[in-house]
C-alpha cells in the first residue's frame, strides 16, 4: 500500500469514517474513506508484501508505485485479489529481460571502442545502461497494467 493510502487510512480509523458490510459468504469486510478522494476502501493487509525483498524487484517496486498514483483502481483489485505481490515479481523479470534485450542489442549498434583507456570504455558501457534503463521504465514499468 503506498503511503498516500496508508496516512488515509489512518487519519479515517482517527476520525470514525468507517464502514463495516457483510459479503455474500457472511465475511465481514471494513472499509475505509480517503477524506480526499471521497472513495471507501477495504481495509486490508499486505502479508504477500511483506515477504518480497524489496531490494530484489526495483522494478516492481518503481510499477507498483506507478500504479499507485495513476490506475489506483487497478492497484486495489490486485490487492484484494492478493496478486498483487506476484504481478510485482513478474513485471521485475519482464523488465530485467527487457533491459539485457536492449543492452545486447545497443552493444551490437555500438559496441565497445577499441581502446586501453578504461574510462572511455567505462563511460560507454555506462551510457547504454542508461539508455536501457530509460527505455525499461518508459516501455514496461510505465505501460503494463
Amino acid at each position: 500500500m503506498d503511503e498516500k493510502l496508508k496516512n488515509a487510512m489512518k487519519k479515517a480509523i482517527e476520525e470514525g469514517r468507517l464502514m463495516v458490510e457483510k459479503s455474500e459468504t457472511g465475511m465481514e469486510i471494513q472499509y475505509f474513506e480517503d477524506e480526499e478522494t471521497g472513495i471507501w476502501y477495504p481495509m486490508f493487509k499486505l502479508p504477500e508484501e511483506m515477504e518480497i525483498n524489496k531490494d530484489e524487484i526495483p522494478y516492481g517496486i518503481m510499477w507498483k508505485e506507478y500504479l499507485s498514483e495513476n490506475k489506483n483502481h487497478e492497484i486495489v483489485s490486485l490487492i484484494m485479489t492478493g496478486e498483487l505481490g506476484k504481478r510485482m515479481i513478474k513485471i521485475q523479470q519482464i523488465a530485467e529481460n527487457y533491459k539485457q534485450k536492449i543492452i545486447d542489442e545497443l552493444l551490437q549498434k555500438q559496441p565497445m571502442p577499441d581502446s586501453s583507456k578504461t574510462l572511455e570504455r567505462a563511460s560507454h558501457l555506462n551510457n547504454i545502461y542508461q539508455i536501457a534503463e530509460e527505455m525499461t521504465i518508459k516501455d514496461i514499468v510505465e505501460s503494463i497494467v
